[in-house]
């Protein structure tokens, strides 16, 4: 790029064929703001320079008194080519004068100067336009594009036809690539922090690849899944509730990318403002998000509060105990769904169905609670479950007793 250019103030550069797409982009842009771009992309001709009327034309008859001291000339070519009204006639005293024009002739001159002064401001302001887009391509390609591609004399859409050949992509690579943009927008980020950015990502990918015609992006029903998929990871409550209460609209079509990306963002900054008052264990972000204290949704509570630590000064042995529970627990739950609250633990674990199991500061979900006690009543799968789960422990001695807050300050104070 040329040393006398300042580029922090240019919108896009192309200095490589890297840098095609979106300098092409801006420059239809640029095209369709001078009402160009009919020029660039139909390669339509430019309004031609409208003619002023000359008065010394032949079609402009003069008096005879006028006529007796002209000279005639044509204007190119041979006298039978030139149409008699494109004849100049020269006056040998001096220059014509309106006065010097009979009642037709003034008649005549003066229409065609009215046709002149209606087309002048358009082409005025075209040309204008055309030297606008031509500083702003000089601008903003590299000299050896420019020298190759924006000769002289050439109209625009011609330099735009030989840089694009010189810098640009076929229409299947640049399919391919932004498909391939479109799936590493999918992976969702390491770091929670950058979730914002990633949804800025995500919906530029979708944007591009929607305008290319990639297949996965044309129809809901194919990048939803995909989108929902990519939040598990993320935010995985809201990404099932999302699912569940816009099944119509992902069905027929009617909600689109940008408002789906509007209503992460502002999860996400709820999300953030509510985590600014809980203190998170360090890395654990879909923890994070279902233990919020005070959050309205279906969270899995019992997974958080078996995370938490244990009152210091319990029996060394009793607390390791209690850790293997709480290990074989979590050990099942990768594996099982829980079939009463659908949460990652098996169902002889669950605190809503074995309420005696939870410990003694366990809280529960009340949008969990409710969902559990609904399924105990109307399932009669789950309802065979427990009662397996159930029947052996009856015939067996009771569990003994958990230790009560007092008793363990009791405990520890001995």
């Amino acid at each position: 790029m040329a040393d006398n250019i300042n580029t922090k103030n240019l919108s896009a550069l192309l200095s490589k064929p890297e840098e095609w797409n979106d300098w092409d982009h801006e420059f239809l842009l640029q095209a369709e703001s001078y009402g160009l771009s009919a020029h660039i992309n139909h390669r339509e001709n430019l309004l031609p320079r409208p003619q002023k009327p000359d008065i010394r034309l032949r079609k402009y008859t003069k008096t005879v008194a006028a006529a007796r001291g002209a000279t005639s000339q044509t204007i190119g070519g041979s006298d039978d080519e030139i149409d008699e009204a494109e004849v100049i006639q020269e006056k040998r005293n001096g220059q014509w004068l309106l006065s010097d024009l009979t009642d037709a002739g003034l008649k005549t001159y003066n229409l065609d100067l009215q046709g002149y002064k209606q087309l002048e401001p358009d082409y005025k302001e075209e040309q204008s336009s055309v030297q606008k887009l031509r500083k702003w391509i000089m601008q903003t390609v590299a000299p050896p594009y420019k020298s190759t591609c924006c000769n002289a004399g050439e109209p625009l859409w011609k330099w735009h036809n030989n840089l694009q050949k010189r810098c640009g992509q076929s229409k299947a690579d640049e399919l391919l690539e932004t498909r391939t943009a479109y799936k590493n927008s999918l992976k969702p980020p390491r770091n929670p922090r950058d979730a914002l950015m990633w949804v800025d990502k995500w919906e530029t990918a979708m944007a591009k690849a929607t305008q290319q015609g990639v297949a996965e992006t044309k129809q809901t029903i194919a990048w939803v899944p995909d989108l929902l998929q990519a939040l598990q990871g993320i935010m995985p409550i809201w990404a099932t509730t999302f699912r569940q209460t816009r099944e119509q609209e992902i069905a027929d079509g009617s909600i689109t990318f940008r408002s789906v990306g509007n209503l992460i963002r502002k999860e996400l900054q709820a999300l953030s403002s509510q985590n600014k008052t809980a203190r998170a264990s360090k890395g654990a972000w879909v923890t994070t998000y279902d233990g919020l204290k005070g959050h309205d949704s279906d969270e899995d509570a019992q997974s958080v509060d078996e995370k938490k630590p244990r009152r210091k000064g319990l029996k060394e042995s009793r607390g390791s105990n209690a850790g293997q529970k709480r290990s074989r627990s979590r050990a099942e739950g990768s594996t099982d769904m829980c079939a009463a609250c659908d949460r990652p633990h098996a169902l002889a674990n669950c605190y809503y169905v074995f309420p005696e199991k939870a410990w003694s500061g366990f809280r529960k979900s009340r949008v969990t609670e409710e969902k559990v006690q609904e399924a105990l009543a109307n399932n009669a799968d789950l309802q065979a479950q427990v009662r397996a789960l159930k029947g052996p422990r009856s015939k067996s001695k009771s569990r003994t007793p958990k230790p009560t807050k007092e008793e363990v300050v009791e405990e520890v104070e001995d």
